[in-house]
């Protein structure tokens, strides 16, 4: 029996996108399902609507073109972040095909989220590729499920519960506090922190490590009272340590 494609969503306000990415993906075990005109800046969020559907696409691909916002750039770049940070948890890659791929965009897009920040100036083959590997590359997790000490990890969800309750951690926050437990007892660069977690070069600024770091202690109680301490060791990087039970 054959296998059903896996569904990709599609985010666009161009008819010329869903001909594109049909005819990108024309021989992969893809359907692209498109979702019209889902970035208006004032109509309801895709990721909303999917959470909505009966179906969890495999991944979404969001066409973020400019032309449409030429006079209000800012708000479209925050809109298409938001979608970036709602999607986390309702499917398993994120792509951006992107007209403006200036390094504070870039960045700004790949910190929301986003597996992969791709041009929309690429070749048809180049484009292709680097959509088809993105959409490729996920592996599933050894475990979805995980305890560490009191801290239940749900990997479906992306939350840290305790005794059954969310302790609130946004997407990246999860995908830190993960790292660092399967990372623990080990002193971590903080240029690893930034290509592992934010998919950031090494030369990025790390300060939002430091933010990071800060609301994991006080969401999960990794600090010097806990059965955790999560600490900055200067110009060396980070370390998640179990503390002795006095």
């Amino acid at each position: 029996m054959q296998a059903r494609p896996q569904q990709i969503a599609l985010l666009h306000a161009h008819s010329e996108d869903v001909h594109l990415i049909n005819r990108l993906l024309s021989d992969e075990p893809f359907e692209v399902v498109p979702h019209t005109d889902s970035l208006k800046l004032h109509d309801e969020t895709a990721a909303a609507i999917i959470e909505a559907s009966d179906t969890c696409p495999y991944g979404v691909v969001i066409c973020a073109r400019n032309d449409d916002h030429l006079n209000d750039l800012p708000a479209h770049q925050e809109r298409v972040e938001e979608e970036i940070t709602q999607l986390h948890g309702k499917c398993k890659r994120v792509l951006v095909l992107a007209e403006s791929m200036d390094e504070s965009t870039v960045c700004s897009y790949l910190s929301a989220g986003a597996h992969h920040v791709i041009p929309l100036a690429d070749s048809p083959r180049l484009m292709r590729a680097r959509i088809i590997a993105g959409l490729r590359e996920h592996k599933e997790p050894v475990l979805n499920e995980w305890t560490v000490g009191q801290f239940q990890f749900d990997g479906s969800r992306r939350m840290v519960l305790v005794d059954g309750k969310s302790l609130g951690l946004s997407p990246r926050e999860f995908e830190f506090a993960q790292f660092m437990f399967e990372n623990k007892n080990r002193i971590i660069p903080t240029t690893e922190i930034l290509q592992s977690v934010w998919s950031l070069p090494a030369h990025e600024d790390s300060r939002r490590i430091d933010t990071a770091a800060c609301r994991l202690r006080k969401k999960m109680g990794l600090n010097q009272y806990g059965q955790w301490q999560l600490q900055k060791l200067r110009g060396q990087g980070f370390l998640l340590r179990q503390l002795e039970q006095s």
